[in-house]
């Protein structure tokens, strides 16, 4: 009869439908906090889900207060993978301030800190890069460095070491699954990220590695969004900013600028990208400052940072 009852119980377990108990979660998959305007005034979050779960909805309120309001955003594939994205940008947010969240339908709620409107605070931030060796080394140094309370984090390239290929998307999910669970501070905020691209998101490292055996059966490069996309699929999709064409600028109200750059990896360094930043260069009265310095071998790292104001025309690259 005991042995009975255990069958019944766990029959009616297994009818009990798989999304009845989706309510109970509180993580998605991966979250990323960064940027796409004015960090003073506005955050972006992604969160990842699988394809059961396609709400694209933050709710949002000033931290330690009682109204909570609601951004609807977009919904994308995932790339290599099954998963969803969700995007949701908040604007219209006041400097300095401290906002708790929720994503979707997950029930924790998370905290994250705006910029200050100007330099009258101190403004701290990490800059690295080549993230994910191993996760635990990935994770500890992110432990690390959250314990200081960084506004934001520059990670300059190399962050999941997947290459942009289709069987290395394991990398990816436990790159994004460390970011959520070790990017916090010790009150429980969220780091935001600011993420560059270096060869480690690009199949066969350069735009114009077409030979490649990787690139087999791919169209030959072109200086677009869709041959950018083609070689380095996930950095493309996974991180707001800069977003296309691979390189931008990042204000902080008026008192600082981050400037991300590709140096021959989705885009050559001479032509449209030159161009753009020698006309950036011109329109800012702040000197420039390298937080990643190219190394001896680096030709078009060396090349970007001899960006110099040359003339009320402009500056040069030489």
């Amino acid at each position: 009869m005991k042995h009975f009852f255990s069958i019944a119980i766990a029959s009616l377990i297994f009818l009990i439908p798989a999304g009845a108990f989706a309510f109970q979660a509180s993580d998605p998959l991966g979250l990323v906090l960064t940027w796409q305007q004015d960090p003073t005034s506005t955050m972006t979050i992604d969160w990842h889900t699988g394809t059961d779960d396609r709400i694209a909805e933050v709710a949002y309120r000033v931290a330690d207060t009682d109204e909570w309001h609601s951004f609807t955003g977009s919904t994308m594939p995932y790339p290599h993978s099954d998963r969803l994205i969700h995007r949701v940008e908040l604007t219209g947010l006041s400097a300095d301030t401290g906002y708790e969240f929720r994503t979707g339908p997950y029930s924790r709620i998370r905290k994250f800190r705006t910029a200050p409107a100007d330099a009258s605070r101190p403004v701290r931030f990490a800059a690295g890069g080549d993230v994910r060796h191993r996760v635990e080394w990935m994770e500890r140094m992110n432990r690390h460095v959250a314990g200081f309370s960084p506004d934001f984090i520059v990670w300059g390239g190399d962050l999941a070491y997947a290459d942009g290929r289709s069987d290395r998307m394991e990398r990816w999910y436990d790159f994004m699954d460390a970011m959520m669970h070790t990017l916090v501070t010790p009150d429980g905020f969220t780091i935001p990220v600011i993420a560059g691209l270096g060869n480690h998101e690009v199949i066969a490292s350069w735009y114009n590695n077409d030979d490649s055996e990787l690139r087999e059966g791919f169209p030959p490069y072109q200086q677009d969004d869709e041959s950018r996309e083609r070689i380095a699929p996930n950095y493309y999709k996974l991180f707001a900013f800069p977003g296309q064409p691979g390189y931008g600028v990042l204000d902080f109200g008026e008192y600082l600028s981050i400037i991300l750059l590709d140096t021959d990896h989705t885009n050559p360094v001479d032509g449209q990208q030159t161009e753009w930043l020698v006309s950036l260069s011109t329109n800012t009265r702040a000197p420039l400052i390298s937080t990643s310095p190219a190394d001896s071998s680096s030709r078009c790292g060396k090349k970007l940072l001899r960006l110099r104001r040359s003339s009320k025309d402009g500056g040069v690259l030489k």
